[in-house]
């Protein structure tokens, strides 16, 4: 068997790709934020043939043209992902900051005198935030803080086709910056005992273009099946990277330009739907997620670079989602949500990293809903079950160990009809 051996340049640059997909969001075992509404949390695994408010921008554009009102509504979500990693050489090591807090704002509604529909979005398909300490066992191979902003702004448009078909589809601006902070360990590189570590930062942004296209076809009064697809999108993200305490005796500057690309996955979704009373209805999701795009990836620091850049794979796998999601109205207004989601991961165990939760993983999640004629508001919580993750073979041998992560998140949607 071939093996990998990394000196403390490689290393490094290795860690700072590494860094990059983690806050690309490789949040949620994978890459993906969570659902981007408190019901569509609720009932995570059930969500595409059901999702019946504006929502549906992110979720499925096709089914707002079950709106009957126009609707807007603002979510507030936070994220809890606190991660504890046993390293096989050096001490523990627990994640800092853990709580993660996420938005989103969906308003849409039927357009007068014709079988089309409208919407709009703003919200966080990917993500991430990553930050353990400085001066841990990883400081030279891996961040110490890692971000990732996703923003998409969303228009969409709806049209009823037929009395069962329905189709429509989102022009998705994108805006996304990324920051990376990390040890660097001047003394390694320069072979000089004694010299002080450095900082490096590498900060970027970038927007794009993309789209996202769903469908709806009513098998019945009852039954419905729907579809999803979310177009990749690859940015180019460009601007500073800055090293501190750079010795004398190199003549590199301090600050020098800074160049990525993430290539973020396509989506694929099919959705069933039942109402299995007038009350109570069910939804079944499986999705394909092609992260096989992020094969490889390069950094540019300028002239810094030969401190800095190489080509690194990841060799990420495309991943299935699978999952069912309930909703019961209890009472006038009131209903009860449940939902059960499995989501594989597509980062194998030689290129797993601190900054991101890398295992299969089991979602459970519960919610609980209100709706009258002009407002509706909806509360939810998820639990994600990982199991200890064991890693013996990863290409930063510092990478070796023990990752207990856990995820929770907590959600609340405001709603209003206009």
């Amino acid at each position: 068997m071939n093996s990998i051996t990394f000196g403390p340049i490689s290393r490094f640059s290795l860690l700072v790709l590494v860094a990059l997909l983690g806050a690309a969001g490789l949040v949620q075992a994978d890459f993906k934020a969570p659902d981007p509404s408190a019901a569509a949390i609720g009932r995570s695994g059930g969500n595409l043939a059901n999702v019946s408010d504006s929502s549906a921008v992110a979720i499925n554009p096709a089914r707002l043209t079950e709106l009957t009102q126009n609707e807007g509504q603002f979510s507030a979500i936070l994220v809890d992902a606190p991660t504890e990693i046993r390293p096989e050489v050096g001490f523990k090591t627990d994640s800092r900051k853990d709580l993660k807090p996420l938005g989103s704002f969906f308003v849409g509604g039927p357009i007068p005198d014709s079988d089309f529909a409208w919407g709009l979005g703003l919200y966080m398909p990917y993500g991430m935030s990553s930050i353990v300490s400085e001066f841990s066992h990883f400081r030279y191979t891996q961040a110490h803080s890692t971000k990732l902003t996703y923003v998409n702004l969303a228009p969409t448009i709806a049209v009823s086709l037929t009395d069962k078909f329905s189709v429509g589809g989102s022009l998705d601006f994108v805006y996304s910056e990324v920051e990376f902070e990390q040890a660097y360990p001047w003394a390694l590189v320069t072979g000089f005992p004694g010299l002080p570590d450095g900082e490096a930062t590498l900060e970027g942004d970038d927007w794009t273009l993309g789209g996202t296209l769903g469908a709806n076809y009513d098998l019945s009064d009852r039954q419905r099946l729907a579809f999803k697809l979310r177009l990749p999108t690859d940015l180019d993200y460009s601007g500073s990277t800055e090293l501190t305490d750079i010795p004398a005796l190199l003549p590199n500057p301090t600050v020098t330009e800074f160049g990525a690309q993430i290539r973020y996955p396509m989506e694929i979704g099919l959705g069933y739907g039942i109402d299995v009373t007038d009350k109570l209805n069910v939804g079944i999701d499986i999705q394909w997620i092609q992260f096989s795009r992020l094969e490889t990836m390069n950094i540019n620091a300028g002239v810094n670079s030969p401190l800095l850049t190489t080509s690194v794979p990841f060799n990420l796998k495309d991943a299935w989602h699978a999952g069912i999601g309930v909703a019961y109205e209890f009472l006038d207004g009131w209903t009860l949500r449940g939902g059960y989601r499995f989501e594989e991961s597509p980062i194998e165990d030689r290129f797993l990293t601190v900054s991101l939760p890398g295992y299969d993983q089991h979602i459970v999640s519960a919610g609980l809903g209100y709706r009258c004629e002009a407002y509706f508001v909806d509360l939810a919580y998820s639990h994600s079950f990982y199991p200890t993750r064991e890693v013996s073979n990863n290409v930063v041998p510092s990478v070796n160990g023990e990752y207990d992560y856990h995820f929770n998140t907590f959600a609340m949607t405001v709603g209003f009809s206009f």
